[in-house]
């Protein structure tokens, strides 16, 4: 453990009270502190590996985080789950010159692209940092856990007088068949990361960011998850023109009697053994990646009633994207990488298997949901190829911007709720 100060705010980095490498860790902030501030940062964020290799091209280090949660004792404050999707889509949230020069360097990822000098190709040119044969040889990350953990972006103090005992608990994935590096054979070793964090001894300064605490509460937007799948298509009866569409619809049971913002839908291909080539490279942005299908339709069925017009709702791939970026923002991505099975012959770019692999789909609900269903039509055809998304299994994540609030009773207890 060292400390580092700046006047009213010191600086302390933490170790895990437990760590079980390729498993998990734990870290417990001292409740002897006046106040903790909430801009907390993980860091030393890695692997090792039998051989030199680079992690995730969309990830990152962050592909090592499975899931995490900050608690209070035994009282989840914040999580997130199934991060991995989500988190390749934020990678993908931000603007090209940020994630070239800023957040490729921090989280060890290849988003940001310039075009190349040598043959005029788009890529992201200067290597960010790998997995290395030996803990010596690895490059860590850093991630900022408000990223991770809305709550963190909404709370201007966490006062040790109401928050007693901040857990944060981390369960890693270091699974190689999930793609956490760029060939899915390699051996994964986690680091011990260590927890950065920002406090406040000073009584005086923390009184009026704790008063405006107690009165005001705190409300924030937690990413909740749910998920459904769109099984494979039988076409081996299939003639060799055939185009047949193949629809599914979604119960998403999750969100039921919650007031939801934003959902975001990312498509995963089930078979893990079609996002890597003969020689176990993984393609692209791998396992993460939202596949795009074939003449692909979706509609969000809200409280008995269509949100988006028509039977199918949106269709063409732009036109997704544009609601996409509508909705959520920036979208930094390469050409083509909404588009199903992307002709790349003609090299765009040096990373020439993004094609098709940033098909996602988002759009403001607002609303307290009763029920909610997702259809989504996609077309089927003969095509019997390794990487044929459209005939696949995939799994359906459904990420929505859920609203909570804790609120202080006079006591210092506080209850969180479901706004």
């Amino acid at each position: 453990m060292n400390k580092f100060s700046t006047g009213i705010t010191k600086t302390e980095y933490i170790d895990p009270v437990a760590y079980i490498q390729n498993q998990r860790c734990r870290f417990e902030l001292d409740g002897s502190k006046v106040a903790y501030l909430p801009n907390m940062r993980l860091l030393d964020l890695g692997c090792s590996s039998n051989v030199a290799t680079a992690y995730n091209r969309g990830l990152g280090v962050v592909s090592l985080i499975k899931n995490i949660r900050l608690l209070d004792a035994r009282t989840e404050l914040s999580a997130l789950r199934t991060v991995a999707p989500y988190m390749l889509f934020k990678s993908t949230n931000h603007t090209n010159s940020e994630n070239k020069s800023v957040k490729s360097w921090l989280q060890r990822n290849n988003m940001g692209h310039e075009t190349s000098a040598i043959n005029a190709e788009q890529d992201h040119i200067y290597p960010s940092g790998s997995a290395g044969a030996t803990v010596a040889d690895s490059k860590s990350g850093i991630i900022r856990l408000d990223e991770l953990l809305p709550f963190l972006k909404d709370v201007g103090v966490l006062p040790t007088s109401i928050f007693k005992n901040l857990v944060l608990e981390i369960e890693f994935n270091a699974n190689p068949l999930d793609q956490i590096l760029i060939k899915n054979n390699s051996e994964i070793n986690t680091l011990r990361p260590v927890l950065a964090v920002d406090y406040i001894e000073n009584q005086n300064a923390v009184e009026p960011l704790a008063a405006n605490l107690m009165e005001n509460g705190v409300r924030w937007l937690e990413i909740e998850t749910d998920n459904g799948s769109m099984p494979a298509v039988d076409v081996s009866g299939y003639a060799a023109t055939a185009a047949i569409d193949s629809t599914v619809n979604i119960n998403s049971l999750a969100f039921l009697d919650k007031n939801v913002e934003r959902v975001l839908i990312t498509k995963q291909l089930l078979d893990k053994t079609q996002t890597v080539d003969g020689a176990n490279n993984v393609l692209g942005y791998g396992l993460p990646s939202s596949f795009a299908n074939l003449q692909q339709a979706l509609q969000i069925r809200l409280n008995g009633r269509n949100i988006l017009p028509g039977f199918k709702g949106v269709k063409g791939d732009n036109a997704r994207l544009g609601l996409m970026c509508d909705t959520w923002g920036t979208m930094c991505m390469l050409p083509g990488s909404n588009f199903y099975q992307w002709d790349q012959s003609f090299n765009l770019f040096q990373e020439g298997r993004v094609g098709g692999q940033q098909d996602y789909f988002g759009m403001l609900l607002g609303a307290k949901v009763a029920n909610l269903q997702i259809q989504i039509e996609r077309e089927t055809n003969a095509d019997t190829s390794v990487t044929r998304p459209t005939n696949s299994a995939q799994t359906v994540n459904i990420y929505g911007e859920v609203h909570k609030a804790l609120t202080i009773r006079p006591d210092g207890s506080y209850r969180i709720q479901y706004v």
